[in-house]
């Protein structure tokens, strides 16, 4: 009989990372340059039912505004991701936001 290793996704590792250090009494952070784009939030913040439902369903909308809190902040480094065309497209955010946990799983 063949055994099956589960990984873990890169947001439930982050998840279980903000756990750990809230755990501890620690304010982890989640420091990480991403396309040109500086992230630096709390890891407790990761820890959101509904931002990480909504990008299950590849919303990434709630999980920008996480990394992004602040609007004027958010919109200037979105036009980051912006195509030739002049286009920030809904894929290139998805994939911009896997990038972000891939890269935050490398920083273990």
């Amino acid at each position: 009989m063949a055994t099956t290793k589960k990984t873990v996704s890169a947001v439930e590792a982050a998840r279980r990372e903000a756990q750990s250090a809230e755990d501890k009494g620690e304010e982890k952070r989640i420091v990480v340059d991403v396309d040109g784009i500086h992230i630096d939030i709390p890891a407790k913040d990761l820890d959101d039912y509904e931002a990480l439902d909504a990008l299950q369903n590849n919303v990434p909308n709630p999980m920008v505004n996480i990394f992004l809190p602040d609007p004027e902040d958010r919109a200037k480094q979105l036009d980051k991701l912006r195509d030739e065309e002049g286009k920030i497209r809904g894929s290139r955010v998805i994939q911009w936001v896997a990038d972000v946990f891939k890269a935050m799983q490398l920083q273990k």
